[in-house]
């Protein structure tokens, strides 16, 4: 007799918890249990708000203070009322709406494992990349752990997190041999087969892309061409024989030079002539042609003598196998 009329008085109790919204206990919160009497200023903090899937006891005396009413005044059981922060659980639809927003793709296929199921505050659910414990190599079969967190009104953070394996389906280029470094691919180098890639990979779009570049390592047989690996090969590579056009003061001047260093497009370069003398410096433009930069003051040709360089006044020169070659 004595457990079941414990068990009414816990069941009464439960049914007189107050939800709160946030960090605080407000007047407003406890409009509730008052009875004729008039309300308290709204908005007013009262106390601290129990952590979320906690439940705080107030006893009448303590309520009467704080709301400074009378007991008769209050609609309380004997025992008082328990302040609850009102909460959530967590869902996979939920989640992956979340997911799917920091994913920024249709495409991806997400299968939720796991996740955190404890009670979560009011709040916008967010995903970073950040977050996401998996590198760009990742394999589609293992699963991943993405931590996320609930931003509440009062911007506080609760962690929550996320186990899941997801893939997006491509037409991916794929090495046909192994490749190595300085060669320029061409379409016997690729081959395009569909393949489950991690989302977050980067690899070459189609095979168009990967054309022409060069990788950065070499690439065993079947392996992707990610764009991490491939770069546009140097258009012109350091002891390459290229032929320069000078035009010096009103005189043209041909010279056969070698590259000192290499580079690609719009990028400069150190040349110097072949038979010997003053080095000088060219910016690489399309298809091999490079724009000789030239000063005409006798300082800068002083400040450069020093470095055995030598200013040009202008000129344009291209690769070439001989160094005979010239372009117009």
């Amino acid at each position: 007799m004595m457990l079941l009329s414990l068990l009414f008085l816990v069941a009464l109790a439960e049914g007189s918890c107050v939800l709160v919204q946030g960090d605080s206990v407000l007047d407003s919160d406890l409009e509730s249990v008052l009875i004729g009497a008039p309300a308290p200023a709204a908005g007013r903090p009262l106390m601290r708000a129990p952590v979320t899937g906690a439940k705080r006891w107030i006893g009448a005396e303590e309520l009467s203070r704080l709301l400074g009413v009378r007991p008769a005044e209050m609609r309380i059981p004997p025992q008082g009322i328990c302040i609850e922060r009102a909460a959530r659980h967590l869902d996979e639809s939920l989640l992956r709406e979340s997911l799917r927003k920091a994913i920024q793709d249709d495409t991806v296929s997400i299968e939720i494992l796991d996740f955190s199921r404890y009670p979560v505050p009011e709040g916008q659910l967010q995903f970073l990349r950040s977050g996401l414990m998996a590198s760009h190599s990742a394999k589609v079969e293992r699963a991943v752990l993405w931590r996320g967190r609930i931003l509440s009104d009062d911007r506080r953070t609760t962690p929550v997190w996320v186990r899941l394996r997801m893939y997006v389906e491509r037409d991916l280029p794929f090495a046909a041999h192994d490749l190595i470094p300085g060669k320029p691919l061409t379409r016997e180098d690729i081959i395009v087969t569909r393949q489950r890639v991690f989302p977050l990979q980067h690899p070459a779009s189609d095979a168009s892309q990967a054309l022409g570049q060069t990788v950065r390592r070499r690439v065993a047989a079947g392996e992707p061409l990610l764009a991490s690996l491939l770069k546009k090969p140097r258009t012109v590579e350091a002891g390459d024989v290229v032929s320069a056009e000078v035009d010096h003061a009103g005189i043209r001047l041909r010279l056969p030079a070698i590259a000192e260093t290499g580079g690609r497009e719009n990028e400069f370069i150190w040349l110097k002539p072949a038979k010997g003398g003053r080095r000088f410096r060219g910016r690489i433009q399309e298809h091999g042609l490079v724009i000789v930069e030239a000063e005409n003051s006798d300082k800068q040709t002083s400040d450069n003598a020093s470095d055995d360089s030598a200013p040009l006044r202008s000129g344009r020169m291209a690769k070439t196998g001989s160094g005979t070659a010239l372009r117009d």
